[in-house]
């Protein structure tokens, strides 16, 4: 990839990273490709129908790229809590669209950390519960777990000790390195992984127009009660969220059809180690990143093929029970 494209990656996923850097939570999900790996596998095999599920399932998101993200009383906030924790408003919404809405708010439900509102509050999870439990950041939970091992290994390599990050921030980091490293492993070694990079392209080219008018349906009167907005304002919110997210995911999966794996994760260890130098300061050789990566592969490649597999059948099963399928 030329640098006038890499640029554009890293000013694309900048926030990203900034919340990468700064949040003192790790209140995440399992990345984007291994969302797109799920629901590539529970769903509809048509293939427009098969990329809306998988954008869908990638979309939940949408929210998490922000800096406050988790202060209480900003929208970013009230919709991460909405598309995490009430993803079948959107279902709800879905029923009189058309299949490809359908798919869409099919591959959205199935992300869930949980759902707190009726008819299924506290009984309806998706893949999001299995990464991290039911508050997001619950330990005993795979990639908490992973985390918490990777950083123990980080902090005594002398590289990373000159960064002095503490603890909290040395975690939100740790957690997603994992999430990267298992993203790469599902592209690259999973044997069914059907050219899940190449999916993540054209699920962000071929979503439906109807996605953010469903998410605006959805969400905004909500969003604009508890801000103080008008509808508009709420509307607009959410519909220029989905626009950037859209374009990330388009980015983020040329990161993820390199020739090889060892390409992909050169391509994003050069990526963090760019963005620390030009936005933080911080000076990281791209070697260290691309062993932190290669590390924390280590760590998780004995299972978490395993761990994937059984989050699929938790969420098929997950679905079944609430009744989504169309």
């Amino acid at each position: 990839m030329n640098m006038h494209k890499l640029r554009k990656f890293c000013a694309l996923l900048g926030v990203v990273f900034l919340l990468v850097m700064f949040s003192t939570s790790n209140a995440f999900s399992w990345g984007s490709a291994t969302h797109a790996y799920i629901d590539d596998q529970i769903g509809k095999k048509l293939p427009l129908q098969n990329l809306n599920e998988i954008y869908g399932g990638m979309a939940a998101d949408i929210f998490n790229f922000y800096p406050d993200v988790f202060e209480e009383g900003t929208a970013n906030y009230h919709m991460y809590i909405q598309t995490h924790y009430n993803t079948l408003a959107l279902w709800s919404e879905a029923k009189k669209a058309t299949n490809l809405g359908k798919a869409l708010a099919f591959g959205f439900a199935s992300h869930a950390n949980g759902q707190l509102w009726p008819p299924y509050a506290n009984v309806f999870a998706g893949a999001d519960f299995t990464a991290h439990g039911p508050t997001g950041n619950d330990p005993g939970y795979y990639v908490i777990d992973k985390a918490a091992a990777l950083w123990d290994i980080l902090k005594l390599q002398p590289e990373i000790q000159s960064l002095n990050l503490d603890e909290a921030t040395g975690l939100s980091i740790s957690h997603n390195i994992i999430e990267f490293a298992i993203d790469i492993m599902v592209v690259y070694e999973m044997p069914d992984s059907n050219r899940i990079g190449n999916k993540l392209i054209n699920s962000a080219l071929l979503r439906s127009p109807e996605f953010p008018v469903l998410l605006v349906k959805a969400y905004a009167d909500g969003l604009a009660s508890a801000l103080g907005m008008t509808h508009f304002e709420a509307a607009n919110t959410i519909i220029a969220a989905e626009k950037n997210f859209r374009k990330t995911i388009l980015i983020y999966g040329q990161g993820l059809v390199q020739q090889s794996e060892n390409e992909a994760i050169n391509y994003v260890a050069s990526l963090l180690s760019q963005l620390g130098y030009d936005v933080y300061g911080i000076t990281v050789d791209p070697g260290v990143v691309a062993n932190a990566i290669i590390g924390a592969q280590a760590l998780c490649r004995p299972d978490y093929a395993a761990k994937i597999r059984e989050t699929k059948k938790f969420v098929r099963e997950q679905m079944a029970n609430a009744g989504i399928a169309y």
